[in-house]
């Protein structure tokens, strides 16, 4: 018996430290399904050719406390891949694995922009995000300075989120697989 738990501890100590990372993060989120499909951020005014813009293939699991977001290019590569959870979040891309606090810190660095990745798993459901005050419209709700478009969401799969203030102007737009 003695032997037995020596092993284990042997074969725990010798795995990489990238496969216990999974670990970190609540079975719960990462146990909910996951939502995927097409995503263009675009940013600049409307009537302007875009200052940038990034297209990516994406899936999402998760919650706003733990999860996971994969980006992949338009062949399938996978680009980057963020988890999150209760010591902050995990980057892994071609660059190899860095931490930031929080999600909003994330999105600052890589997009140059601030998108509340914390309140994408709520919106790709067609509702708000609890944590934060929303306000309904004719077609989804205001939240957190977005106008996101629900409106779509169940026939379609599309889901569209701009903010004009501050500038530049941001669009989001999500196609869900089907």
């Amino acid at each position: 018996m003695k032997r037995r738990a020596a092993g284990r501890a042997l074969v725990l100590a010798l795995l990489p430290p990238a496969l216990l990372s999974g670990c970190a993060h609540p079975a719960a989120a990462l146990s909910a399904p996951s939502r995927s499909g097409r995503l263009l951020l675009r940013v600049g005014p409307a009537d302007a050719p875009p200052l940038r813009s990034v297209a990516a293939g994406f899936e999402y699991q998760g919650n706003a406390h733990a999860g996971r977001l994969a980006l992949d290019g338009p062949l399938g590569a996978r680009l980057a891949e963020a988890r999150w959870g209760d010591t902050g979040v995990v980057l892994t891309d071609a660059s190899g694995d860095r931490r930031y606090d929080s999600l909003s810190a994330l999105a600052a660095e890589l997009l140059g922009e601030p998108l509340p990745l914390q309140a994408l798993g709520d919106w790709l459901l067609g509702q708000p995000w609890p944590e934060a005050p929303a306000e309904p419209t004719a077609v989804g709700f205001l939240q957190a300075g977005w106008q996101v478009d629900t409106h779509a969401l169940a026939d379609q799969g599309l889901l569209l989120a701009t903010r004009d203030t501050p500038a530049p102007a941001l669009l989001l737009r999500i196609v869900l697989d089907r």
